[in-house]
């Protein structure tokens, strides 16, 4: 080989290393990995895809946008006269949480960017803009269909029927769960008595209150009547053991001239005690462990 013929070949390497290398950078810097929660959006030529993993985006020639596919809260409140009616016209305080995301299909994610954009898919805003309404018009449908008393018992239930009536399909959107953080009545003073269903909710928690007030005081009036009995009893057998005790002593002073001191009196009204005394403890210790058994 001529040293013409070497300089040529390291010339040709050389110029082919220039180009190969800042290609090779090129590549390297045009790999993009795509982290957890998210997918990459490329429009090639007219062309679009999405990525969950990596993907080769060649600048100028391609366009790429992550899009976020995490889950995010939705928290919808129904308050005050805003509550929401229950089949016996009670208004309910809601609030539910709802959890949406982009559904992770290559499918949905052209959809959800196509319609929305990439940068707004996971927007606080625009989940409210979209699906606030849907969500609030389900736990309407809902909770006109329960009394407020399964709607506090059954709150699993509930939610998977709101679950239903709302749909897990959303337009590229899915809905994975929702949670009902809260249920209670109405303030009574909320409400309004001029409106026809407000009017015959009032009209039945003032029944219920009613109703429980008289029980708390039915329950009042048989422990009042359970303790004055007891007392009675207790004066009873406290009259007949001094009744007693003047009787044995009259006795024994008759049988022996002398009075009784202290310690016989005891001995002798020991048993007479114990007789008398003894069923009332049982009668008391039956109703005692009847009580625990209704708890």
């Amino acid at each position: 080989m001529t040293d013409a013929t070497a300089l040529t070949i390291v010339a040709a390497l050389g110029a082919l290393l220039l180009i190969a290398v800042p290609g090779i950078v090129l590549l390297a810097g045009a790999y993009r990995k795509v982290e957890s929660g998210a997918a990459l959006v490329i429009t090639r030529l007219g062309r679009t895809e999405v990525s969950f993993h990596a993907a080769l985006v060649l600048p100028l020639l391609h366009r790429a946008e992550l899009i976020d596919l995490r889950a995010h809260s939705l928290i919808v409140e129904r308050r005050g006269r805003d509550g929401l009616l229950c089949s016996d016209d009670i208004r309910a305080d809601v609030r539910a949480r709802f959890f949406i995301r982009v559904n992770p299909t290559s499918e949905d994610v052209l959809k959800v960017a196509a319609t929305v954009g990439c940068a707004r898919a996971g927007d606080p805003a625009v989940l409210e803009e979209l699906f606030h309404g849907k969500c609030v018009e389900a736990l309407k449908v809902v909770t006109r269909q329960l009394d407020f008393e399964s709607l506090q018992r059954r709150l699993e239930d509930y939610k998977e029927q709101v679950l239903e009536v709302i749909g897990r399909d959303l337009g590229g959107y899915v809905l994975e769960d929702a949670v009902i953080e809260e249920v209670r009545q109405t303030a009574i003073e909320q409400l309004d008595a001029n409106d026809i269903h407000d009017a015959v909710g009032i009209r039945r928690i003032t029944e219920r209150v009613t109703q429980e007030q008289l029980r708390k005081l039915e329950a009042e009036q048989q422990a009042e009547r359970a303790l004055r009995k007891q007392q009675l009893e207790l004066e009873e057998v406290i009259l007949e053991v001094e009744r007693r005790r003047a009787d044995a002593m009259a006795r024994f002073r008759e049988e022996t001239g002398r009075g009784l001191t202290e310690h016989e009196l005891a001995a002798r009204l020991d048993e007479r005690v114990k007789a008398l005394v003894a069923p009332i403890v049982a009668r008391e210790l039956a109703r005692a462990s009847g009580e625990r058994d209704d708890g």
